[in-house]
């Protein structure tokens, strides 16, 4: 995984699907939910303490890190949103490393969990 640009591939019991978490997937997001990139957590994707993670925001995330990933080649995507969740429903392991390559990934140098506390943060 390239952790600066989020980009993984991920085996699906033999077809190899490519994701990149940047700032192309996050804007499919936002443009689907009709809300600002500083609106996500909100959303509910993300869960908090009380409540866990909106499992079928987070499959689109992730849906849409494909898509990007696919776009980025000048390609369209290997499978559609349908074939994606029997995907993700038949692969053991598929969500947590989509889970830990969205944590990773970094987004114009900044980590998800530094956007996202909300407070000013200085690159080195």
């Amino acid at each position: 995984m390239n952790t600066l640009s989020g980009y993984i591939e991920v085996d699906f019991g033999g077809e190899r699907l490519p994701f990149q978490f940047g700032s192309n997937a996050y804007a499919l997001f936002c443009e689907k939910y009709k809300i600002e990139f500083w609106q996500i957590a909100e959303s509910g994707i993300f869960g908090d303490k009380e409540t866990p993670p909106d499992i079928f925001k987070l499959r689109e995330l992730f849906y849409f890190a494909h898509v990007s990933a696919m776009r980025s080649k000048g390609e369209s995507a290997m499978v559609n949103e349908f074939r994606f969740g029997d995907l993700l429903d038949n692969t053991e392991g598929a969500i947590s490393q989509l889970q830990t390559a969205v944590v990773n990934a970094k987004m114009l140098g900044f980590s998800l969990a530094e956007l996202s506390k909300g407070q000013e943060v200085k690159k080195k």
